[in-house]
Formats: structure tokens, C-alpha cells, sequence
């Protein structure tokens, strides 16, 4: 009898050729020469985002009782460890952090990071880049059209280096988006000179499922490719007869190249097929459902929509379908009879108002964040879990004032496999700092103090997954993405200098 004991399919990934590669697997189950080997799990990365923010600093964040260590980088950082208080059946970090006890336990509390006082040193307003660092999507580009140009998101930088992804065997999908628009990425992924454009995202869960884990009969034989016929004629259109120098023009052969590019991805996800046949496909549509409508009422219909999503892609990064995982919510989690953009977030200065904001946001971090953590806290290959093995992260548009980029909020979870310091709450502004002047006409306002770079914090994320500065790094812009500084007295050069090294407190 052998000593090893069966294992089930779903801990396998089936490549194009037939091989397998080794997937989630507790180390317990196997013999303990095999157990004390050494296993290294993949990283995973995970970006969520909400709309508007507008949270007062003092509702979002911990209380500063927590705040215990400092170190000067130019100004006074600080932080301190994650301890919640009881509150009848939740757990409080504050009031946007609160849960009920059974998901916040202190097991995913130890994973959590709260980060206060990352800025964008200039305006966005509205935006759909300025999430992951392209901070040229924005909705102040008719006022200043080309003024920072479009430059590729953190998650497809990772997405395209080898660095991050090394073998790509059964991963299907490189990355996947879900919801409103927030990756961008090269038209030619392997060419850094093509236009960058959104990356497409999905709203249909089962269109992800199917995706992803929809053709697992690999026993029949194998169709002809596409990108195979197509290949032949490619090659004669480009550097034949109507090639270069002839009809076809420049622009139009690195259209090509980059159409050609995406077909040879494509053919390659075609032949990765995810062994996660234990994966049942969602019983609804995500297109449809009731709580899809951004205002919707009925706040238990909006949970069982995210709830959809969170099951899907909870499977696909345990399995390996994917590694990589966007998704930018609409939802404002609290329903109002008139306009949530102009009623509430413009009017966040308002008590009323502010508290449905902290309502609103409480219920995403509860229902949304944590239960995503929640799912992927299960074992990974290496004896710890798929949670510690990842980076997961939410972010909303703007701090606490509306459209404003300064101290943007960020939600962590996951430890990177050790190479984050988590369980902490970590304070960046420079408190003393009058650098906005008494320009503001409300005390919300007023308080705003700057802080470090938000390109710092992706720049940290990056070299946290072995992405090296010199495939990303911009000369004269420190940290990540494309920036420009609208007030050096707020953001002196010592604050740009920082972005070339580990952002403070993060590593452990």
C-alpha cells in the first residue's frame, strides 16, 4: 500500500501538454520527509475599489491610541498594531472597520494593514486609472488634455512579467476585471511603446466562470487554433509582399503586431485548462440580478450579487486560474432616494450625509472585503494560507474630501507570503505640516495634512512582487506612474526621494 495518500483533482493544475502541476494541498496529509520539504506558494494580488470616498479621516481610520511607534523620514510617521475593541457581536477598529466577531476574527485581523496619508500630489477629480497609477485617467483631462500621460496599471505590469508569473502552466486567464473600468494596459503587452488602452472587464460571474473553468474535457482531440490559421498570412501581410516599405504602413504594422500578440495569449489560455472540476458554476448571472443596480434598495440582494463574484474568483485564485484580479464597485451599499453622487458625496461635509457614507462603506468592508478574505483563507501548498500568500487590497477614489486624492485610504490583506508587515495601522502625514494653508472653508477641509506618495505605496506593491524597477520605473518620476507635484511645499523633495526605497513600516 502506498504511504502517499490520494489526492483530489482540484490540487492540480493540467497544462496544454498533459503535465501537472502540484496546487493547493495541505502539507499535513503527507509524509513528514515530504512535508518538511520546502514549498513556495504563489503570490496572488488583488485590487478592489469603491467610489467617491469622502469618509472623514476619524470614522475611516483606527483611533491614534493605537499609534505606539514613530520614525522620522523627513516628517514623523507612525503606527502601531491592529487591536479591535468588542461591541456587542462586532469587532471595532473604527467606524468604517467594524464587523460581526465571526468574520472579523483575530486570525484575519493579524492579516489586515490600514494605511492613512497617501496622496496624489495634484487633482483628479473623477477618475478610473488613479486606483493602480494611471493617473492620466482622469475626469480633468478636458481641462488639461495630455497633461499626464496614460501609463499601465500595477496589475498589468505584474501581469506581463516573468517575474511575477514565471511559469504561466493552467494559468488560464493572466488577469481578470470585474465591473466598472480601472485596469489599463499596453495594446501590445510585449512592446512598451504601443498606446496604453483599458484593459476590458466583465459584469456577467457566470462569463468569468465559464471562462475559466468551462472547458475542462481535454480527452477529445484538438481543434485547430485560430491564431494558427491566421499565422501563415500574418507573417505574409507584415513582412511579404505588402510588408514593410510597401503597402503597408508603420502604424499599421504595429497594429498588427499587437492584434497578433493578444491571439498568441489567447491560443495559449486555450490550451491552460484550471483542474478545479469540484468548482460549481454560479447558480445566477451577476448580468440581471437584483442587487446589480448600483442604487438598489434592497441591501441583501446587493450582498448576494458580490457574493457571486467573491465565489468565483475566490476559486479561481486558490486553483491558479489566475493570479491577478480586479474589480471596481459601483455599489454605494446604502439606498437613497436621489442622487448618491451629488445628495451624499458632495454634501460628506453634512452629518447626515457623512453618516451614510459610513454606512455605506462599512457594509462593503464587512460583505465585500472580508468576504473575499474569508474565502481565501484556506491552506495553500506551502502550509500557510492562500490569505497570507496574497496581496489584497481596497481603495477608494479620493481621501476624505470629494475628488480630492489626499490621504486616499487603503485596506490590506494578505502578507505577501511574509514579505508585508501586517496586523498594523501605519499613519504617513506629516501633522505638523500647514502646507495647505486655511484655503478650505470647512473644518473638514482644514485638518487635511499631506503625507507620502500614493505612487510610493504601488511602487512598494511591485517590488513586493519581484517586479524589477528597471521593466517600470520612470526617470524623474519616484515611486510608480506618470505624476506631477502641484504643491512642493506639501510634498518637499524629500518626499519624492523616499519613493525610491521600501515605503516605511511596510517590509517586515
Amino acid at each position: 500500500m502506498s504511504s502517499h495518500p490520494s489526492l483530489s483533482r482540484r490540487m492540480f493544475l493540467r497544462t496544454a501538454t498533459g503535465g501537472a502541476v502540484a496546487m493547493p494541498l495541505l502539507p499535513s496529509l503527507l509524509p513528514r520527509e515530504a512535508a518538511a520539504a520546502s514549498l513556495r506558494a504563489p503570490l496572488r494580488f488583488v485590487a478592489l475599489a469603491t467610489q467617491h470616498g469622502a469618509v472623514w479621516g476619524d470614522r475611516m481610520h483606527p483611533g491614534d491610541h493605537l499609534l505606539t511607534d514613530t520614525t522620522d523620514v523627513g516628517h514623523v510617521v507612525r503606527r502601531g498594531d491592529l487591536v479591535a475593541q468588542p461591541d456587542g457581536a462586532d469587532q471595532v477598529l473604527s467606524d468604517v472597520l467594524r464587523a460581526d466577531a465571526g468574520r472579523l476574527t483575530p486570525q484575519l485581523l493579524s492579516q489586515l494593514t490600514v494605511l492613512r496619508g497617501l496622496d496624489v500630489p495634484f487633482y483628479l477629480n473623477h477618475h478610473t486609472g488613479g486606483y493602480l497609477g494611471n493617473f492620466g485617467r482622469n475626469d480633468t483631462d478636458f481641462e488639461n488634455p495630455g497633461l499626464v500621460p496614460y501609463h499601465p496599471t500595477i496589475d498589468q505590469i505584474m501581469a506581463w512579467s516573468d517575474h511575477f508569473y514565471g511559469s504561466l502552466d493552467g494559468v488560464v486567464a493572466r488577469s481578470v476585471h470585474l465591473g466598472h473600468d480601472m485596469s489599463w494596459g499596453y495594446a501590445n503587452p510585449s512592446d512598451p511603446a504601443s498606446p496604453v488602452q483599458l484593459v476590458p472587464s466583465t459584469w456577467s460571474v457566470q462569463g468569468l466562470f465559464d471562462g475559466l473553468f468551462g472547458s475542462l474535457d481535454d480527452t477529445g482531440p484538438r481543434r485547430r487554433l485560430v491564431v494558427d490559421k491566421v499565422l501563415a498570412h500574418y507573417q505574409n501581410l507584415r513582412d511579404g509582399a505588402f510588408g514593410p516599405g510597401r503597402r503597408l504602413s508603420a502604424g499599421d504594422r504595429d497594429r498588427l503586431d499587437a492584434h497578433m500578440e493578444r491571439l498568441y495569449e489567447l491560443e495559449r489560455r486555450l490550451g491552460a485548462v484550471a483542474d478545479c472540476r469540484d468548482v460549481d458554476r454560479p447558480p445566477q448571472d451577476t448580468e440581471g440580478h437584483p442587487g446589480q443596480n448600483a442604487g438598489a434598495p434592497n441591501v441583501d440582494e446587493v450582498y448576494a450579487y458580490y457574493e457571486l463574484w467573491n465565489e468565483t474568483l475566490a476559486a479561481a485564485l486558490v486553483c491558479g486560474a489566475t493570479r491577478i484580479a480586479t474589480h471596481n464597485c459601483l455599489h454605494q451599499f446604502e439606498w437613497v432616494s436621489g442622487s448618491w453622487h451629488h445628495d451624499v458625496a458632495h454634501q460628506s461635509h453634512v452629518a447626515s450625509q457623512q453618516e451614510l457614507l459610513v454606512r455605506g462603506h462599512q457594509r462593503f468592508f464587512e460583505h465585500v472585503f472580508l468576504d473575499l478574505c474569508q474565502r481565501l483563507d484556506v491552506p495553500d501548498i506551502d502550509g500557510e494560507t492562500v490569505l497570507h500568500n496574497s496581496m489584497v487590497m481596497w481603495t477608494q477614489e479620493s481621501g476624505p474630501v470629494p475628488h480630492d486624492p489626499i490621504s486616499m485610504p487603503v485596506v490590506m490583506a494578505g502578507s505577501a507570503g511574509g514579505a508585508l508587515r501586517s496586523g498594523q495601522y501605519v499613519d504617513y502625514r506629516h501633522r505638523e505640516s500647514d502646507a495647505f494653508g486655511h484655503q478650505y472653508d470647512t473644518p473638514i477641509h482644514a485638518e487635511q495634512r499631506p503625507g507620502l506618495l500614493y505612487g510610493h505605496f504601488l511602487a512598494h506593491l511591485l517590488d513586493t512582487a519581484g517586479v524589477p524597477r528597471s521593466t517600470w520605473e520612470i526617470a524623474h518620476n519616484p515611486g510608480f506612474g506618470i505624476h506631477i507635484n502641484d504643491n512642493p511645499t506639501a510634498w518637499p523633495t524629500y518626499v519624492e526621494d523616499l519613493a525610491a526605497d521600501p515605503l516605511p513600516f511596510l517590509a517586515p
